[in-house]
């Protein structure tokens, strides 16, 4: 097992399968020039048509994603889409490894606002062996209100946690906060990956993707290390994070844990 992964988050803009896929295919080609070890797109990057949300379908994305992890040698953790099943719809994250294997599906748990009108709730959050060490995949506001499921992430021995989601402009300045809040208080890295262009609303998308990790030689207070996408464009982020460094803070600030009675 080694120490240092070298992270991307695909930030990508909503539109059809048409356009959509090869643009991907080609940003994927272009990253994997780079040894990339895991890729991370956006929540609904191939979902969100207006007038039909299940425009791509979840099998579809699955089979081109596989595909590509399976041709680059590459973990690709699917964002987030809408996942059909015989129990109702769900919004589901695969991770495939470097074989495009899906070894692990995360279901949204904390539904926002409207999609509890439409998607049943994840039940369990899932701690994912990758040959680089263990992953968390929290998506939106699973992650982004919050702050228990970053610290059982943590407790439980993850290295890294994915979060795509799909923020609108407006409410950029505080998800950026809770991403950073919940870097700090569980000393755990983050990638968090937003998409451009519209909510099925009319709420535009705006980007500004981030990429969280640590400073070397700062414990207290801890140092992030942070790189943020282009607002209302198309990038791609990639940094290579040092997953030692954040252990060694996580087992001096997070070695004890507190038992609560209530009488």
């Amino acid at each position: 097992m080694y120490l240092l992964v070298k992270v991307c988050a695909l930030q990508t803009r909503i539109e059809p399968k048409a356009t959509l896929f090869p643009k991907i295919k080609a940003m994927i080609q272009n990253v994997a020039k780079e040894e990339v070890d895991i890729i991370c797109l956006g929540e609904k990057w191939a979902q969100y048509d207006p007038k039909n949300a299940h425009a791509i379908d979840f099998s579809t994305c699955s089979d081109f994603l596989s595909s590509l992890a399976r041709e680059h040698g590459v973990y690709i953790i699917g964002g987030a889409v809408a996942e059909k099943t015989s129990e109702g719809d769900y919004v589901t994250s695969c991770v495939f490894n470097r074989s495009g294997e899906c070894i692990a599906k995360q279901r949204k748990i904390h539904l926002y606002l409207m999609e509890r009108e439409r998607y049943k709730r994840g039940q369990i959050f899932r701690m994912i062996k990758t040959d680089f060490g263990q992953i968390g995949v929290a998506i939106c506001f699973d992650l982004n209100a919050f702050p228990e499921v970053g610290r059982a992430f943590a407790q439980h021995g993850v290295d890294i946690i994915f979060n795509p989601v799909m923020v609108s402009e407006s409410g950029v300045e505080n998800w950026h906060i809770y991403i950073k809040a919940r870097a700090l208080e569980n000393r755990m890295p983050i990638c968090s990956v937003n998409t451009i262009g519209a909510t099925p609303f009319g709420s535009p998308l705006s980007g500004e993707s981030m990429i969280v990790g640590f400073k070397k030689g700062h414990s207290s207070p801890a140092k992030l290390d942070i790189r943020v996408g282009k607002k209302n464009q198309e990038d791609i982020l990639i940094k290579e994070i040092d997953l030692k460094y954040p252990r060694k803070l996580r087992k001096e600030r997070l070695s004890e844990r507190i038992s609560f009675e209530c009488k």
